[in-house]
């Protein structure tokens, strides 16, 4: 979703699930968006820049009594596409509008009531999924350059996304408030792509999804001064969604591109297994006609044998070759006759070997009662030998071919949670937390998928339109423990928490084959150091952290029985982080302040799992987890006349190398890079009206860098690679009272 007209946002690492429910495994991002106020207020700011990036956003508060207040807000963000398509339309573009209206009653001086209703309209461009082997007529296969992607202005995404939520806050008395929120949810999305990333007919998808989630929650809090203080409360959550897939493809390309390397694979054998059948049937014909005429044994064998050691190199060399015109074509229109070909190339082969033997030594044709070289030919079984291959030949291939599936989702999650503090003495305090959940998943799976020869199903395996369920049901807890202690505006902590990530029930594109990971789990290990110093003109963060994981979730690229590859879920086993932060910001003057903040992460995969089994992804880092990572920037403000103020605010921002898979395969990963932005401009308020205008840019340095790489593409050998936003500077205009 859009963030606008926040009030603020909070970040908590480590795992969160007292106070954010059991999502919040690792941590979570609280955004807390502006709630009505009792003074009318309003503000509208307009951008414009380079790629038609163009954006309007603003909000009225409106004060409708002494105990009713409203509050309107707006966006809208949108931009061109980054990359030309040549089949038509940009790809990567945004644009997105978004609604929200909040309205504040104070019911009663110990009663407040909210109620917060939203819409976003998401119309985006088509995304560039860039293939980095297939390049497009008179182009090249970067991933930052023009692509040619099937379905031109139709690829993109559509997304309808609304909700309403309801708040209830009353105090009992000074020391015991109760909250209640219930809210609901509501979404539908339509996308298409060209998941090959090629102008070939390979793979272009549908994908829709649609779902709705209600939730409720209800809390007491208790903070009367003394010793204890805490909270406790009960949640519910329901979702149920369906996710719809559509893959689209003309095998007569898809086939010898993508099918014909497992079939030259599985025939790589075939000219010497061809060659040494020959031949051991030609051994066969000379011993029974040895027998039959004694007399002539000896001359039999010697002639029969240098035809022989002649016709293996030969056969061997033209299966070659046939195998070569099979493979190297990237159309077909049926598969090979890899039956009709061999047969055909075999027996011209022996025909004209044994006529020339017939020319050179009249008294063999003799023997055979004068039959000609196509009946002995003939009568040497190359059809049974040979009868395997048929089941591969000439099978006509589909140019509207098309596979499907549907997920179904229903969820069900209660909970109870409890969290209390404990002021030991003076600036001392230990708070324990804890959660229990009950959840019960249902999982369902639909397709009707056609049926591909050879392969019968490439990715989606058909369930003749029956819709098959697995469900479960979990029993969890997490919690946490932390320790503060607060000294003359510093703060050091301690904590261990428990994290907890829900199992996975899912049909691996099968109505047959169920998947089924464990719960993960995670123990968080963190100490830490903040506060200010110097006079308090340094702002500072200091932290150490370690989590330890069970049952690590993941997904890996797959290879089935037929030979294709599919993304299923995984349980990549034990896994493991180590890492610190360092952050900074240090007030020079009033008016000019600096920050800077740093990131070791050392995510990786344990050698061994629980059971001390050697894992597949042994040492590998996780996938979009650099090892490294900074920002520095300073914010400059400075008078430049009655009310008027100028400001210069830069920002650099550095990731190491990162990898886009769990298997850290080199192809999909990106090196370190940075981006350099900057905001400058005036600011001034002549009376209750306020003005700003300002210029910007965004990845200055025009720095060139992947944001996603492998993708549906991979699973058909066919890896895409998105491009990340190059640069973009515009103007801004603000005004508010």
């Amino acid at each position: 979703v859009e963030l606008y007209d926040m009030e603020r946002v909070e970040v908590v690492k480590g795992p969160q699930g007292t106070l954010f429910g059991r999502g919040a495994e690792i941590g979570a991002m609280h955004f807390l968006r502006a709630k009505p106020t009792d003074k009318i207020s309003g503000e509208i700011s307009l951008n414009y820049g380079t790629h038609n990036q163009r954006g309007a956003s603003g909000f009225l508060n409106t004060p409708i009594s002494d105990k009713l207040s409203n509050r309107f807000a707006f966006s809208y963000d949108a931009h061109d596409g980054y990359i030309n398509n040549l089949a038509g339309g940009r790809l990567n573009g945004k644009s997105a509008i978004a609604v929200r209206n909040s309205t504040r009653l104070f019911a009663s001086q110990n009663t407040t009531m909210h109620l917060v209703l939203d819409y976003q309209y998401d119309d985006y461009p088509g995304t560039s999924f860039k293939n980095n082997a297939v390049a497009p007529e008179g182009g090249d296969t970067s991933p930052y350059t023009d692509a040619y992607l099937n379905g031109g202005d139709d690829l993109g995404i559509t997304r309808h996304n609304g909700g309403a939520l309801f708040g209830l806050e009353h105090a009992f008395s000074p020391a015991l408030n109760f909250t209640s929120t219930t809210a609901f949810r509501a979404y539908t999305e339509e996308e298409f792509f060209d998941a090959d990333g090629t102008y070939l007919p390979l793979l272009d998808c549908y994908e829709g999804s649609n779902g709705t989630q209600f939730s409720q929650e209800v809390r007491l809090n208790w903070d009367n001064g003394g010793k204890i203080s805490g909270f406790v409360g009960a949640s519910y959550f329901y979702e149920h969604a369906r996710e719809k897939v559509y893959a689209n493809s003309n095998l007569q390309y898809t086939f010898p591109l993508v099918v014909g390397g497992t079939l030259k694979s599985a025939l790589s054998g075939l000219p010497e297994t061809v060659s040494s059948g020959v031949v051991s049937g030609i051994e066969a014909y000379v011993g029974m006609l040895s027998l039959a005429y004694p007399d002539y044994a000896s001359l039999i064998e010697s002639v029969m044998g240098s035809m022989t050691s002649t016709l293996s190199d030969t056969i061997t060399s033209s299966m070659n070759s046939l195998m070569n015109s099979w493979f190297s074509s990237s159309v077909w229109e049926s598969t090979p006759d890899f039956y009709g070909d061999t047969y055909s190339t075999v027996s011209a082969i022996l025909v004209a070997a044994l006529e020339q033997l017939f020319d050179a030594y009249p008294t063999m044709s003799a023997l055979l009662g004068g039959a000609s070289a196509s009946d002995i030919v003939g009568s040497l079984g190359l059809e049974s030998s040979l009868s395997s291959l048929q089941a591969y030949s000439a099978l006509e291939l589909a140019e509207d071919y098309q596979e499907n599936h549907t997920n179904y989702s229903d969820y069900h999650e209660a909970g109870i949670f409890a969290d209390a503090t404990w002021n030991i003495v003076k600036g001392l305090s230990l708070t324990a937390g804890v959660r229990g959940t009950f959840e019960h998943q249902k999982s369902g799976y639909m397709s009707t998928s056609d049926s591909a020869p050879l392969v019968g199903s490439i990715l989606y395996h058909t369930s003749g339109g029956q819709k098959v369920w697995t469900d479960k049901n979990y029993v969890s807890w997490v919690g946490r423990v932390a320790l503060n202690y607060l000294f003359n505006g510093n703060n050091a902590y301690a904590s261990v928490s428990k994290g907890r990530r829900p199992g996975v029930i899912y049909f691996d594109y099968s109505p047959d084959d169920v998947i089924e990971l464990k719960p993960e789990t995670i123990i968080s290990y963190e100490i830490g150091l903040k506060g200010k110093v110097l006079k308090r003109k340094l702002d500072y963060e200091l932290c150490a952290y370690y989590y330890d994981w069970n049952h690590f979730q993941s997904s890996s690229l797959t290879e089935n029985e037929s030979g294709t590859w599919s993304y299923v879920p995984d349980d990549a086993g034990k896994a493991h982080s180590l890492g610190f932060e360092i952050g900074a910001r240090y007030n020079i003057t009033n008016m000019i302040n600096v920050f800077a903040n740093y990131g070791f992460i050392d995510g990786k995969f344990n050698d061994e799992d629980g059971d001390g089994n050697a894992q597949e992804y042994a040492g590998y880092t996780f996938r979009l987890t650099p090892k490294h990572s900074f920002a520095l920037g300073m914010d400059i403000n400075t008078r430049l006349g009655k009310n008027v103020t100028g400001y210069l605010r830069p920002s650099y921002t550095y990731k190491s190398k990162i990898y886009f898979e769990n298997e850290n395969t080199e192809e999909l990963s990106q090196d370190a890079y940075g981006i350099l932005n900057c905001k400058m401009g005036v600011q001034w308020m002549p009376g209750k009206v306020y003005y700003e205008i300002g210029l910007f840019g965004k990845n200055i340095l025009d720095e060139e860098y992947l944001i996603d790489a492998g993708n549906t593409g991979n699973t058909i050998g066919f890896p895409t690679f998105v491009a990340g936003a190059p640069s973009v500077f515009g103007l801004s205009v603000k005004v508010g009272f």
